[in-house]
């Protein structure tokens, strides 16, 4: 009787022993399996990255070359600004030139108008003088 509860306690141990290492290689293949996943996720995410960074280079590189044309711009635009600043200020210089060019005219004018008028008023006396010698 001590013999059979012997086999049978050995019988029991081997079903455990075996159903412990069935569970153990399930237990591998399913880390196994894990890990293989883990692998296709770091690949996958690396791959996601390689692809954001080159696209954030290229995002960088046409940030750079947008601020640089709109400093360009803006260089022009000031440049303009200055020359334009420069050519009215020329204009008002030529502007008052000739104002004061015009009242020079004017007033030479009116000198030689009134030096007409005064010799006129003398070729009148003169005349009226011949006319009261004549009568």
């Amino acid at each position: 009787s001590s013999l059979a509860e012997v086999d049978s306690v050995r019988t029991q141990a081997k079903a455990s022993e075996r159903a412990a290492s069935e569970e153990m290689e399930s237990i591998r293949v399913e880390r196994d399996a894990a890990l293989e996943e883990v692998k296709r996720v770091r690949s996958e995410a690396q791959e996601g990255q390689d692809k954001l960074t080159c696209a954030l280079e290229g995002v960088q590189q046409e940030l750079a070359s947008s601020l640089a044309e709109v400093d360009s711009v803006r260089t022009q635009a000031k440049a303009s600004e200055r020359a334009a600043s420069e050519e009215m200020e020329s204009i008002r210089v030529e502007r008052d030139a000739a104002l004061e060019e015009v009242k020079r005219v004017r007033s030479e004018a009116q000198e030689g108008q009134d030096k007409l008028t005064c010799a006129l008023e003398g070729v009148q006396q003169e005349l009226a003088s011949s006319l009261a010698e004549v009568d």
